[in-house]
């Protein structure tokens, strides 16, 4: 149950599912939870796990459907904030850049290189930030390194990193229960070893099962108007620690960009215009 998933070497993604979907359900009975709530839980469940069938069954129009549905049960729960006077960083792999818009999203007119991920789906660039240096070099394993300094609010933001806040809990306890399924289905690594203790993902692997529910979170808010953007942990550390600070903080941001935004330079201008950027 704790953070990240880690998914079984040589089972299926949607056994490896499913055992965990079981095994929450069966946490919650085990708690005397009210009805109301293991109620709402097992009905999130049956959609996600739908979702997830439908998106690999070639049925992307009923899986995007099915999680509008799963997302509706609990949208009035998600926990929005707005960040405020916070320091970023962004690496990128490439050592010794010198133009500072190397670091900004990918140009709209070079979408050929978005590449899928996490919380973005090839074409559409995203701006990742890390909340420490450290978990920068975690994420990108080392190359040059900018400070994102926000000077202006950024609204609208979903914070899936259990209410860790900047040291404070922004939701109720029994809100996290609710949405927790959600939450967890962000966090999947899959291919996991026990034996080696890590992930043994094949060479040649392209599409990312564990990426299917995030990328279509991020649709959802998009189409729904709902953030901005999302706060998430990284995966890559096998010692995440839930509340860590400083250089433990392993928390990052994704933002999503706007072509409205366009400027003759093909970035996102508004979104860009509110760091001070430095090298």
């Amino acid at each position: 149950m704790e953070l990240p998933l880690y998914f079984a070497f040589g089972k299926s993604f949607s056994d490896n599912y499913d055992n965990f979907a079981s095994q929450y359900l069966d946490n919650l009975r085990g708690n005397n939870l009210d009805s109301d709530t293991i109620n709402l839980v097992d009905n999130l469940i049956k959609n996600l796990r739908k979702t997830i069938n439908e998106y690999l069954n070639g049925k992307l129009a009923s899986a995007y459907s099915s999680f509008k549905d799963a997302m509706e049960l609990i949208k009035s729960l998600l926990p929005i904030k707005t960040i405020h006077n916070r320091i970023f960083y962004r690496m990128r792999a490439n050592g010794g850049i010198t133009d500072i818009k190397e670091f900004y999203h990918i140009p709209f007119d070079k979408i050929y290189l978005s590449q899928s991920e996490r919380f973005s789906i090839e074409g559409y660039p995203c701006l990742y930030l890390g909340y420490s240096k450290h978990v920068c070099e975690i994420e990108v394993s080392g190359g040059s390194l900018a400070k994102f300094a926000l000077k202006e609010p950024l609204d609208n933001i979903l914070d899936l990193t259990l209410g860790q806040g900047d040291g404070k809990k922004d939701i109720p306890e029994i809100d996290l229960v609710k949405i927790y399924p959600l939450i967890a289905s962000c966090y999947i690594v899959p291919f996991y070893s026990i034996m080696q203790k890590k992930e043994c993902r094949p060479d040649k692997s392209f599409f990312r099962e564990e990426y299917i529910i995030p990328q279509l979170l991020t649709l959802y808010l998009k189409e729904e108007g709902i953030a901005n953007g999302i706060i998430y942990y990284s995966v890559k550390d096998p010692n995440l620690d839930l509340q860590g600070i400083g250089e433990k903080d392993f928390r990052n941001l994704v933002l999503f960009t706007n072509r409205e935004n366009n400027t003759n330079e093909n970035y996102d201008n508004e979104l860009i215009s509110k760091f001070d950027i430095t090298l």
